[in-house]
């Protein structure tokens, strides 16, 4: 439990002009407190001045126990963590996880989430009696939700898994209403935006990326009355800052709208690099005959190129089957791979037989079709498989089967 008698109330009346100091030790390793936000909010949170041989995470947890957002920095660095929330109770908790003893200085605060009339978030002391006491929410700009430009644009601040809703009114003299956000996860080269648009009239969401407005990433369009009444899309992006727009299909009539998002990290299990690529069977010679190895991973924006390596010991016959995952923008599937020999030579291409026997170059590109099968016959050495996204802005999720036989 949180050491009351360091957090007064007093500290926590002022929270907004200083931070909370306290300690943990050996003793006391856990400070919690309790958050209540009557209102969908963004909550930030960030926690400094960690001893040197100390270190501390930092966590914010829902009603049901899981961590909605977390910072876990090693050492003595600061923790800082962000989070788009529902209302409802969480609870900030301060860990100790190395180390005797250390002070530190918590700050945390919420900002209204656009398009919502909110009350007051309330932060409070589990061990103090007192009356808890609210942070005043920022100010709302209404009528018009959304900026009129990208100059104005309205910060929504990092989207994260929890989702991030807004509702409002375009067109009929307010041409579009644009929103600015970012998104990225620590250790993740790669996110997944997820972005729902619906309207009572026809209405449509660019993504930019910012200092680019001429080429949108992501282009949807909702119509109320036709097959297509909610738009989705489920984009593959680099950390970064983004903007979107919403504007009415007919920019004359007024259209009321919906428009969700949320972003989830994507794992990255295969190297960037060929010094850091996947080692398959920790490099013991695939020759056994029924062989298989399966990978899932993503190369796209963020993530342009996935290396794995493997070794044959003798005459192996070797098929690679590529497997265009559901998730992503079809329109950037599109992988370019190449199979080398790389016993200490410059790497060396290998051609292959399609499924329909005919031969054929290993570096052609994948992933245009659903699946793709490869195969051809290794000599014995060592041999790197390198998957490249053909677009710089791609969007490749892929399975990927090395299967083998004597």
């Amino acid at each position: 439990m949180m050491n009351s008698t360091r957090n007064t109330q007093a500290q926590l009346r002022n929270r907004l002009s200083q931070p909370i100091l306290d300690t943990l030790s050996r003793k006391n390793r856990v400070d919690v407190f309790n958050v209540n936000l009557p209102n969908t909010s963004q909550f930030r949170a960030s926690l400094k001045g960690i001893s040197r041989k100390a270190n501390v995470d930092l966590e914010l947890v829902n009603q049901q126990g899981v961590v909605v957002a977390a910072s876990r920095k090693p050492g003595k660095r600061p923790e800082t963590l962000e989070a788009n929330l529902d209302p409802g109770n969480y609870k900030l908790r301060a860990i100790l996880k190395r180390g005797q003893q250390t002070r530190y200085r918590l700050s945390f605060s919420s900002t209204p989430r656009p398009g919502i009339v909110l009350d007051s978030p309330v932060f409070t002391n589990p061990g103090s009696p007192q009356t808890p006491v609210p942070i005043s929410p920022a100010p709302i700009n209404k009528p018009d939700l959304g900026g009129n430009s990208s100059a104005t644009a309205t910060p929504w601040g990092k989207i994260g898994s929890s989702l991030t809703k807004i509702t409002d009114v375009v067109g009929g003299g307010d041409d579009a209403d644009w929103y600015s956000f970012s998104i990225g996860e620590s250790g993740f080269s790669s996110n997944r935006l997820n972005l729902a648009l619906k309207g009572d009239a026809g209405v449509y969401a660019r993504v930019y990326s910012a200092g680019n407005f001429s080429n949108p990433v992501a282009n949807v369009v909702a119509y109320n009355s036709h097959s297509n009444p909610l738009a989705n899309t489920n984009l593959g992006l680099a950390p970064g800052n983004y903007f979107v727009k919403v504007g009415a299909v007919n920019p004359n009539s007024k259209a009321n709208y919906n428009l969700d998002l949320s972003a989830t990290p994507i794992a990255d299990n295969a190297g960037h690099t060929k010094e850091t690529a996947l080692v398959i069977n920790n490099l013991q010679p695939l020759n056994i005959s029924g062989q298989s190895f399966s990978f899932t991973d993503y190369v796209g924006h963020g993530d342009i190129a996935d290396h794995y390596t493997f070794k044959t010991s003798a005459k192996t016959t070797l098929s690679i089957k590529f497997e265009r995952l559901g998730t992503g923008n079809t329109d950037k599937a599109r992988i370019h791979h190449q199979l080398s020999k790389i016993d200490g030579l410059a790497p060396q291409s290998l051609f292959w037989k399609n499924s329909a026997g005919a031969s054929i170059s290993a570096g052609i590109d994948a992933l245009t079709q659903p699946t793709y099968e490869l195969s051809g016959e290794l000599e014995p050495g060592t041999y790197m498989l390198n998957l490249k996204s053909y677009f710089a802005d791609g969007d490749n999720s892929y399975r990927v089967t090395l299967s083998t036989s004597p």
